[in-house]
């Protein structure tokens, strides 16, 4: 009788043994797929791209230009005397305002996406005013600069599902952020410097 019930105990701690190791392969499985597919796995939802997973230690440098010219020159000469090169979203209104500074910052090798014509929230706008938003600023920016760009941030960083389709639905990527330095706040720059560097 001792055998049977150290037999049964050792078929009860074998499918304990085998359950528990399914589970961490499991486990390891679902890690692998979230590190590999990062923003795009989250709950099944579309959603923009926040940040992408790298060992290397670089940022990605973003700007929206949705504010006056000011700056403008001052702000390309620190990335030129550092070397760097950043990303700007250019708003269709901005473009229309400053062709000659939209000119610049595409001639000294950055990066241009698009931030819509008008600056509305996509949360609260019609599909074909999604659509007009995205196809009015790129229409702009291939006639003055000659190029199609395939990336799009939202207005003030506003979108739900529906509007992450609309735009991949124009054949771009929508890009946010994952650090902001709030600066249309006017803080100061120590303030803005320390948020940034913090995170």
């Amino acid at each position: 009788m001792k055998i049977i019930i150290i037999s049964k105990r050792s078929k009860r701690q074998n499918i304990f043994l085998m359950s528990a190791a399914c589970i961490f392969i499991g486990l390891l499985l679902v890690m692998t797929f979230f590190r590999t597919y990062g923003v795009f796995a989250k709950n099944g939802k579309n959603l923009p791209i926040y940040c992408v997973d790298t060992k290397e230690k670089k940022i990605a440098l973003t700007f929206d230009t949705n504010w006056g010219s000011d700056n403008i020159t001052e702000i390309l000469d620190i990335l030129d005397k550092n070397n760097v090169k950043a990303t700007f979203f250019m708003l269709g209104v901005w473009i229309d305002k400053y062709p000659e500074e939209t000119k610049e910052i595409y001639n000294r090798g950055h990066e241009i996406g698009n931030h819509s014509n008008n600056h509305p929230d996509f949360s609260h706008i019609s599909k074909e005013r999604i659509v007009q938003e995205v196809a009015v600023t790129d229409a702009k920016l291939t006639k003055l600069l000659g190029i199609n760009t395939n990336i799009f941030r939202f207005p003030s960083g506003s979108y739900n599902e529906e509007a992450v389709k609309i735009v991949e639905s124009t054949n771009h990527f929508c890009i946010q952020w994952d650090v902001d330095s709030v600066d249309w706040k006017e803080h100061g720059a120590d303030i803005e410097y320390n948020r940034v560097i913090k995170k």
